[in-house]
């Protein structure tokens, strides 16, 4: 066999990539191929047995890219998407798609994702319960990639009712990402209890790390840690490279005002090195973001800028909104406090723009209160105050509080405020930013904007 595909290399009929270490037909050769294929007696049946062994690699991918063969597997993934393609938009496959759906998450690909899943199930007759649950938990971990919380809800909702336990955690996430502690807290708890009477230990680490979330919300400082630091040992043990990851990134981030910096610096590189080295787009980011929050910590504005911007370009390119919308106001933010007013102020009227696609509350905070801090540096301490006001008015509503750093800085903006307006008109400014709806902060906005 090999000196037949040699002597076929020799007459460029095949192909030979050095670096994949694979042969390939020549284009001409491969559209004359499936001429003849498309005339042939059995091509019905010789493109049912290539879409069944799509479905068979992809899902012993799909199991595989969960522990520690993860890189390899993504990389014969990569190799095999025109096969993937080309079977999907020949025939919509549920198993097929199903089985994909890790695989364009993790790549970025949530637009191909969404549109090969929704096909599949729109197009699929009788399908099995499990199957349908496990293809709808795809779609709606894409949708919620791309920060369409609603659409996602949905899969999952539907998901759930259809037996797929996980879904209960993913659910959780959802209420997070929309500020209900109450809800998330709850989903979170009974996601971890059946986990651990599963014994499923991979449920059971994502659990425990969607419960810190709504712990920490509630009461703030390292609350949360201990069930993060369970949840790091699961993924080790598991080899789950992406679960260490996102949990180190987790952690760092809970612990970064109580632990060394160097050992945030440790644990946020080493978090980078595993998405570099698996080509995690979406995690890259994540960790720049990070980086930068602990860069301005160290008081390095210019690369906690540098960070940003990178964060900001790779959630860009992914269409990452709900990431879009917070690296754009904490860019702002960073540029605002280093004297850059005019970038500052673009970013973060695009960031409370995009909040309103993204419908998240969290993110409409984050993006109103750094606009705030970009005001008190204009001077314009009337604006700035309503908008505190405001933000604060919308974290007693979800039930979310700041950082202590957070708490500081804008404690001080309260007192610069309040020294350059006098009392009486800081506390009408402070009653009208209690008043405001959605509508005026857009009209706000747009005055900002307006501001020379």
């Amino acid at each position: 066999m090999i000196h037949l595909l040699e002597s076929l290399v020799d007459k460029s009929l095949v192909w030979f990539e050095d670096s994949r270490g694979r042969y390939r037909l020549s284009e001409p050769v491969r559209q004359y191929a499936s001429e003849i294929g498309e005339a042939s007696e059995d091509h019905e049946a010789v493109r049912q047995a290539h879409t069944d062994w799509c479905i068979e690699f992809a899902e012993t991918a799909d199991a595989r890219l969960r522990g520690p063969e993860h890189r390899t597997w993504m990389v014969r993934l990569l190799e095999a998407r025109d096969n993937f393609r080309s079977a999907l938009d020949r025939h919509p496959s549920v198993p097929l798609a199903a089985a994909l759906s890790r695989f364009w998450r993790i790549k970025g690909d949530y637009g191909e994702g969404i549109h090969y899943l929704t096909n599949a199930l729109a197009q699929a007759g009788e399908v099995p319960s499990a199957l349908r649950a496990k293809a709808l938990s795809g779609l709606g971990e894409l949708f919620f990639a791309r920060s369409d919380y609603v659409k996602a809800k949905q899969c999952f909702e539907v998901s759930l009712e259809l037996g797929h336990a996980g879904s209960l955690n993913l659910l959780a996430k959802v209420s997070h990402e929309q500020g209900d502690d109450d809800i998330t807290l709850r989903l979170a708890e009974e996601s971890l209890r059946a986990a651990r009477l599963s014994g499923d230990s991979s449920e059971i680490a994502n659990s425990l790390m969607t419960l810190s979330y709504a712990v920490q919300s509630r009461t703030g400082g390292t609350s949360g840690a201990e069930l993060l630091a369970e949840a790091l040992a699961l993924h080790r043990t598991l080899g789950d490279q992406i679960g260490t990851a996102y949990c180190l990134i987790r952690l760092t981030h809970l612990c970064r005002h109580s632990q060394d910096p160097s050992l945030n610096q440790r644990q946020y590189l080493e978090a980078l090195g595993i998405f570099q080295a698996l080509d995690d787009r979406s995690g890259i980011a994540t960790t720049h973001f990070g980086l930068a929050q602990e860069a301005i910590r160290a008081g390095s504005y210019s690369d906690a800028v540098t960070h940003w911007r990178e964060a900001l370009r790779i959630y860009q390119a992914l269409g990452e909104r709900r990431g879009v919308v917070v690296t754009l106001a904490y860019l702002g933010r960073a540029l605002a406090n280093g004297g850059e007013l005019a970038e500052a102020k673009e970013l973060l009227c695009q960031s409370l723009s995009l909040c309103q696609v993204v419908t998240a509350k969290g993110g409409s905070i984050t993006s109103i209160e750094c606009l705030a801090v970009l005001l008190t540096r204009l001077h314009r301490y009337d604006l700035a105050t309503q908008l505190i006001a405001y933000s604060n008015l919308l974290r007693d509503e979800i039930g979310t509080i700041r950082s202590p750093q957070a708490n500081a800085e804008f404690s001080d903006l309260m007192k610069e405020s309040l020294n350059a307006l006098g009392d009486e008109e800081f506390q009408k400014q402070y009653k009208a930013g209690e008043t405001l709806n959605e509508t005026q902060i857009l009209t706000l906005m747009s005055s900002v904007n307006a501001m020379g």
